[in-house]
């Protein structure tokens, strides 16, 4: 290789950059930019800062003939073409920083001299004889969603075709950092960005590697993209099978259509990752998911591995097994390997098909399912779905095309689901996985698995599982205050109310689930540090310890969709209520809070029936056995209490 120091004013100087097909897209997030806004805020202006490494390899004549919109400046300027293989994050980020302070400048604006269309030109584009037809100076191969995000968006260029902006995770990223720029420069004076301008183009030094023609560049792609930050597994993947498709035996034909079959996957598959930018998903969680349900059962030895991995989507182990055991040069067809083209043209197209599903199944919201589906998959990712779950609703929503099958299968696993976060199932986690690779396989049917959950949940879950999982939450020192599952049993409850009451519209939803302060999401009835007039009769003869069971028991728990003021939180349970006058108190909450108006007063009892009442709608809501009244009131942990006010005899 080739090596020297270089300026971004001298890195333009007669070269045209491209990001090849084997690149991931641009990935930095906002604590990148900061970091590199900072690097560029505390240099000093006589001062030099070392960028890192630019690795540049030379794009060959059959390629770049075939750059329509380049070819001219290349062929009759002698503009060299190079591919870059390592710095693009930095030098994308460079280039959003230039085309904002171009954004900035006015026409007749000079910075260091130069006038806002030399600075285009030296950096942006050149135009073939001042006319339409522009060769940009750097970018991504046309096919690249992100080409036409950063010319139209990025550069703020027409297209002549009308072309449209397909979103990924990428294109998302290019239009935030672009949005960062243009904030931290609507805070500075010219004369400040000129300061920039200067710093970031003569003073940021780029270490320039040039391959040789005697080195892989794919190889060195996977080596060297080991510094910033880091690939993802499916980012890797991507450049491992193309990487792949040129050694593979095959006519060049073959090669080049399954090249563009990759190409045409990952591009779907970060379409569809970050087709929604309030909730971009992971790219190597779905990977891992598709992992599970391709090779779970491919060899003895490999399902243990799987099995081990559950707690982490992007474990090195399932990454060593794609990259380091099965997509290798070593077994691919050609030497005695089981990885023909046939091989990697099937796995490229599932990965490609399982995308879809994938995106309904994370976001159902957002999905083109029917309103039944969407509701049961959105009250499912309520729980924080493990992977093997996900990997098993994945392969549902591939190979179950019926919407009555699915909405069964659905019921019968969201049952399952409440039931592993109350008592251990013993191998739940395996199981799954088994039953995902079954079901992806054909070697059994949704429905066939929705009576397996059904019997596990109604038999094999006994009430005294239940109990003693229930107990164990009851009798710690918060009670329900604090247990894991009591936001979504109020939630449940909520809605059920909500349905009963046929008109209105929701008073707390899904988000209500993440307000992660505690104390403005769940209220304690009966206060935790109530006014002594307001609940002394209530309460004469029952103990500060009794009390606090009967706090945070779940009977004295109600979902609020707001926090009162703290004088109205310790009042007596009358003034909770609320009144005309005021316009506060339970009648205008949540139809929970609403629901406790029809008390006329708020003790031991009260809290002891409602949280029977509670236990009584899960057990009809999930299909759980709790067991008897005298059973609820040692699961809510007030069976003391319950004997001393006389609700259960005493012996």
């Amino acid at each position: 290789m080739n090596e020297q120091l270089q300026s971004l004013s001298k890195i333009f100087t007669e070269k045209i950059l491209r990001i090849p097909d084997y690149q991931r897209g641009y990935a930095w997030s906002e604590r990148n930019l900061s970091d590199f806004w900072n690097d560029l805020l505390i240099l000093k202006e006589t001062d030099n800062h070392y960028a890192g490494v630019l690795t540049l390899d030379d794009v060959s004549a059959q390629d770049w003939q075939n750059w329509e919109e380049d070819e001219w400046i290349i062929r009759h300027k002698s503009y060299k073409p190079y591919h870059v293989v390592d710095g693009q994050q930095r030098l994308t980020t460079s280039l959003i920083l230039i085309q904002c302070i171009i954004e900035k400048l006015d026409d007749n604006d000079k910075l260091n001299f130069n006038s806002k269309e030399e600075i285009r030109k030296k950096f942006i584009f050149e135009s073939k004889d001042e006319g339409i037809s522009r060769s940009y100076l750097f970018g991504y191969e046309k096919d690249n969603p992100s080409h036409n995000c950063l010319k139209i968006k990025v550069f703020d260029e027409h297209s002549l075709d009308h072309t449209s902006i397909e979103s990924t995770i990428y294109t998302i990223n290019l239009l935030n950092s672009k949005r960062f720029f243009k904030s931290k420069l609507d805070q500075l004076t010219l004369t400040d960005i000129a300061i920039i301008y200067k710093k970031l183009t003569q003073n940021f030094l780029f270490n320039i590697y040039t391959i040789s023609n005697e080195i892989d560049t794919f190889v060195s792609f996977e080596t060297m993209n080991n510094r910033g930050k880091p690939l993802s597994h499916l980012e890797l993947l991507k450049n491992r099978l193309i990487y792949l498709s040129t050694k593979i035996d095959a006519s060049p034909t073959d090669r080049t259509k399954l090249r563009r079959v990759i190409n045409d996957a990952w591009k779907n598959i970060y379409h569809y990752l970050g087709k929604d930018s309030n909730m971009l998903l992971r790219d190597d969680e779905f990977l891992y998911s598709h992992h599970l349900l391709y090779f779970a059962h491919s060899g003895e030895n490999r399902v243990d591995r799987l099995f081990n991995t559950f707690n982490s989507a992007t474990d090195n182990k399932y990454k060593k097994f794609l990259l380091e055991e099965l997509f290798t040069i070593n077994n691919i067809d050609d030497h005695g390997g089981e990885v023909t083209l046939d091989f990697i043209h099937n796995y490229v197209m599932s990965l490609n098909k399982s995308i879809q599903s994938w995106f309904k199944i994370m976001n159902p919201l957002h999905s083109d399912l029917n309103p039944v589906e969407k509701d049961a998959l959105i009250k499912m990712r309520e729980f924080d779905p493990i992977v093997p779950e996900n990997t098993l609703l994945l392969a549902l929503y591939i190979q179950e095309k019926s919407s009555d099958n699915r909405r069964a299968f659905l019921e019968s696993f969201e049952k399952l689901m409440f039931s592993a976060r109350i008592s251990y199932l013993g191998d739940y986690a395996e199981d799954l996985v088994n039953w995902a690779y079954e079901l992806f396989n054909n070697k059994d049917t949704a429905i066939n698995l929705s009576l397996t959950m059904d019997r596990i949940v109604s038999n094999e879950l006994n009430h005294t599982q239940i109990l003693s999982s229930l107990l164990q939450f009851s009798r710690n020192g918060r009670g329900f205050y604090r247990w894991h599952l009591t936001r979504h049993i109020l939630l449940e409850f909520e809605r059920d109310l909500k349905a009963k009451n046929k008109t209105g519209a929701d008073k707390i939803t899904s988000e209500w689930l993440y307000n992660y302060d505690i104390d403005n999401s769940i209220e304690h009835i009966y206060p935790q540090n109530p006014k002594p007039d307001g609940w002394r009769t209530e309460f004469e003869g029952i103990s500060s310890r009794e009390k606090n069971i009967l706090k945070n028991t779940l009977g004295n728990l109600v979902a609020i969709s707001k926090s009162k003021n703290s004088s109205l939180k310790n009042s007596s349970f009358e003034e909770k209520k609320g009144s005309k006058l005021k316009g506060i108190g339970y009648r205008y909450g949540t139809y929970s809070e609403i629901s406790l108006c029809d008390y006329d007063k708020w003790g031991p009892e009260e809290i002891i029936n409602r949280g029977i009442s509670i236990l009584k709608f899960m057990e009809k809501r999930w299909k759980i056995k709790i067991g008897n009244n005298n059973d609820k009131m040692k699961v809510l942990g007030v069976d003391g209490v319950a004997k001393k006010i006389g609700m259960i005899p005493k012996k």
